[in-house]
């Protein structure tokens, strides 16, 4: 590894401790230690490409799951292996159809042993579709760590090292919520505390005039709603919830969504299956959702908004703000009516 101090390269024997044998000095991370697979000069890179090269705050929970995009195991299915089983299980039908007919014509030993041939091809054939285009169906992908893991692990260290955490990182229990806007143009729900966190500490709210929720029952009277969420199943039907507790009100799906999963193969995603059956039944009935996404839900992949590109969420959000705020055109020209703005001269004079 290259020392982040004097940026000699050294063997493992020269970093013994964590220390530099060539600058003596100590450093926070050894990538053949702890698991992480990170160095102080690694982690100080993630941080810069993570926050845009410092114009953003990002939380730890955001940092934790970066790493979940240098990890092989956390983009999902393959598809091309599942064509691979579909085209083995297709061709084994004929196989096994001429073994049969050559069962049939033989006699003796070789007549069992062309039945028997026959008989594991169609076997073969279906285990092949049985372990589906994604493989195992039963198979569930998890985050190696969790926040509190990557905080004993990563941060710790380089705290102890460093007195703090990397620049442009913060704790989410740490953040400041600035003041209220004055004239909210708009509301935003999103029950992620490390997003809602990311927000605060990039002074959303006051650059783009909204009021922060957590919980449905927390919006405010009287203003349009974004919606931010994970791609899960309960996170889609968090908009078909708040579009049926506040009829009437414009509401605007901000993301993620889970066709962005679909697009995206290396975006990191997670995997429960055999959950959320009545909240995909729900979302099936609600009609939004393609085929698709339907699909790649009910298989169990899900993706936390916070595995998400900070940069990705706040534009996404912005544009869901301008979205939502925006007066349509029929309210417009009633209350261009109601001052007098459209009415052409003569009309409604007395």
């Amino acid at each position: 590894m290259i020392c982040p101090h004097c940026q000699a390269s050294l063997l493992r024997r020269e970093r013994t401790d964590r220390t530099c044998a060539k600058c003596r000095r100590r450093f926070a991370l050894d990538p053949k230690q702890g698991g992480s697979g990170f160095s102080d000069l690694r982690l100080r890179e993630l941080v810069r490409r993570l926050t845009e090269d410092g114009r953003l705050a990002v939380t730890v929970e955001q940092l934790c799951y970066a790493r979940e995009r240098r990890r092989p195991g956390a983009q999902g299915p393959r598809p091309a292996r599942g064509r691979g089983r579909l085209v083995g299980s297709a061709l084994a039908v004929p196989v096994a159809a001429v073994l049969g007919v050559l069962a049939g014509t033989r006699g003796g030993p070789a007549a069992l042993v062309s039945g028997v041939a026959a008989a594991a091809v169609l076997l073969l054939s279906v285990l092949l579709l049985r372990r589906g285009p994604a493989g195992p169906a039963a198979r569930p992908v998890r985050s190696d760590w969790t926040a509190e893991s990557f905080r004993r692990s990563v941060l710790a260290p380089w705290r102890e090292v460093y007195g703090e955490l990397p620049a442009g990182v913060v704790e989410r229990e740490a953040v400041v919520p600035g003041p209220v806007p004055a004239e909210p143009v708009a509301a935003l729900l999103c029950p992620d505390p490390a997003i809602g966190a990311f927000l605060h500490a990039n002074a959303f709210p006051q650059r783009h005039g909204v009021v922060l929720a957590a919980e449905l029952r927390s919006v405010p009277p009287g203003l349009p709603l974004v919606v931010l969420h994970d791609a899960s199943p309960s996170g889609c039907l968090l908009v078909e919830q708040a579009r049926a507790a506040l009829p009437g009100r414009r509401i605007v799906d901000a993301g993620l969504p889970p066709r962005a999963l679909l697009e995206q193969p290396r975006a990191p995603r997670l995997r429960e299956p055999g959950q959320a059956r009545s909240e995909l039944a729900r979302l099936r009935a609600g009609g939004r959702l393609s085929a698709a996404e339907l699909d790649w839900l009910d298989q169990g992949w899900w993706s936390p908004l916070a595995a998400a590109r900070p940069a990705t969420v706040l534009a996404a959000a912005g544009r869901a703000v301008s979205r939502a705020s925006a007066e349509d055109p029929a309210r417009t020209k009633r209350r261009a009516l109601t001052v007098g703005f459209l009415t052409w001269p003569g009309e409604g004079a007395t």
